[in-house]
């Protein structure tokens, strides 16, 4: 047999046993199986970071709180002395009859 003819040969050959091979449908329950997988995939994430967050609270949370300690601390020791402690912890200005006289209401602003 020449070498020609054996080249022509092979492709029918691995064609058919390509196609005796492949698979046109997937087994009963594919469908169910991977949504099954989907789903404890997203539990999994969900679980993951929930666990994440909470840790990064837990190490958060604590320099979270003495800042604030220490703003308010800063705020009572540069404090006005006519702002109450709780005004004066929060930052607040301190309010006076001055202050509330400069303030414009938006029926003079339309008037200018």
């Amino acid at each position: 047999m020449s070498e020609r003819m054996r080249e022509d040969a092979a492709p029918p050959r691995v064609e058919a046993l390509l196609r005796a091979s492949r698979r046109d449908a997937f087994a009963p329950g594919f469908a169910q199986r991977v949504m099954r997988r989907v789903r404890d995939e997203q539990a999994s994430a969900a679980a993951l970071f929930g666990a994440v967050l909470q840790r990064q609270f837990l190490r958060l949370a604590p320099l979270a709180a003495a800042a604030v300690l220490a703003l308010a601390g800063w705020n009572l020791r540069t404090a006005d002395r006519r702002q109450s402690p709780v005004e004066a912890a929060l930052g607040l200005p301190a309010v006076t009859a001055d202050a509330a006289l400069a303030v414009d209401s938006p029926a003079e602003e339309g008037r200018g």
